[in-house]
């Protein structure tokens, strides 16, 4: 019996370390706009990713590295994080009118605890992409549940909304904790 026991403990041991080490290597480079620039936004929509830097200047986009075990403890930093959830308005872009912008601008300004916002036509890389862009969509795709189980979501809900699989899938990851 001794030695079961023995047996267990190791398995045990052995599971936490891999599951700690599981969680550690989730660890992803994600990019946000600053949601003060958010909040005093007038200047109508927003472009694309590879040209939001030269839009609005480099020190107003940040990237934060964090893993799972950050997001799924709700971390300081989870609370600082809004995450949108929304459908793209048009091919080619997300929100040509600014009408996404505004919710979101509006929503920072009642929530100013915010620092920083995730929002995938800005946030990602966007067609055309290069190989190392690609690369990093792809990267981040993967990732992605990480922002929508952890930080605040404001979902963009439209008639389309729920119709729709990616968007149906941010809203499930959302709801999960």
């Amino acid at each position: 019996i001794q030695q079961v026991q023995a047996s267990l403990d190791e398995a045990r041991s052995a599971t936490k370390r891999i599951g700690v080490a599981l969680l550690s290597s989730t660890a992803h480079e994600f990019v946000f706009v600053r949601a003060a620039v958010l909040r005093a936004w007038t200047g109508g929509p927003l472009p694309k990713h590879q040209n939001l830097r030269a839009a609005l200047g480099a020190d107003r986009l940040v990237v934060l590295k964090f893993g799972f075990r950050d997001m799924a403890e709700r971390s300081e930093l989870s609370q600082k994080i809004l995450t949108v959830s929304h459908r793209w308005t048009e091919p080619g872009h997300a929100d040509p009118n600014g009408t996404q912008l505004e919710a979101v601008s509006k929503f920072l300004r009642e929530n100013p605890k915010i620092e920083f916002v995730w929002f995938d036509f800005w946030s990602l890389p966007q067609m055309e992409r290069s190989r190392e862009e690609n690369d990093v969509f792809r990267s981040t795709l993967d990732r992605i549940y990480m922002l929508f189980i952890g930080a605040r979501v404001l979902i963009l809900l439209d008639l389309t909304y729920m119709g729709r699989f990616w968007t149906s899938y941010e809203a499930w990851l959302a709801m999960r904790m």
